[in-house]
Formats: C-alpha cells, structure tokens, sequence
C-alpha cells in the first residue's frame, strides 16, 4: 500500500499503481482507501483490465448497503473475470446473490445487464 501510494503521487496515470493499491488496501480493511482507488481506476477507463476490482467494490459497496451498485459490480466481475480465473464455487456464490436481489425486488438483474451491455458499446 505504501508503494501504490508513492507510485501514485509519481504518475497518476498508471492504472496498475491505482488497482495494487486499492487491493492492497482494501486486503488491509481501509475500504475508504480501497475505494477512491479503484473508482480512480475505473475513472481511468481501465477497471475492465482488472476485473478482481469489480468484486472488492461489490463488496465494499454491499457492506455498505449500497445492493443496486454492488449488484453492477458483481456483474461486471462475471463479465469481464476470464472463467478459468473463478472457481465455480465462487462464480456460483456471486450468481446466487444476484438472483437473490432480483427475486426480492431489490434490483432488476435484467435491466442492469442490459445497462451494462449499452455501455460497453
């Protein structure tokens, strides 16, 4: 983390410095940190080249209630993570929840994928 942050104040174009450091904090429970980071990276519009980073922000923004961002989150994960790189188990877990938020009306899972699919054009 203290690397990522020097390397930062350096360069602030360098989207891996914004991803380790958001990991690195995130790893580290300073979510607040780990959280400008990764909106940095994905304000870069490299946050598809790093799709772990999608996860840690579902789960930061689940933890803080945020459900109908975190979802897009999850989503983008399932999208742009290679499916080698997710164990099934993983992938299962992340569907379920999904499914689940949608079954409770807490987000609408069709309409969010179709809101990703037209922002990926």
């Amino acid at each position: 983390a203290a690397q990522t942050a020097k390397l930062m104040e350096l360069n602030t174009r360098i989207p891996q410095a914004f991803y380790f450091h958001g990991v690195a904090n995130f790893y580290l429970g300073r979510f607040e940190t780990a959280e400008k980071a990764l909106v940095q990276l994905e304000q870069s519009g490299h946050a598809r080249d790093y799709p772990m980073s999608y996860l840690q922000m579902g789960i930061m923004n689940a933890r803080q209630g945020e459900i109908p961002v975190a979802a897009k989150d999850f989503t983008q994960f399932l999208r742009y993570m290679p499916a080698e790189q997710v164990s099934v188990a993983q992938r299962q877990r992340i569907e379920q929840q999904l499914t689940k938020w949608d079954a409770e009306g807490v987000i609408d899972l069709e309409a969010l994928e179709a809101e990703i699919d037209s922002e990926g054009k």
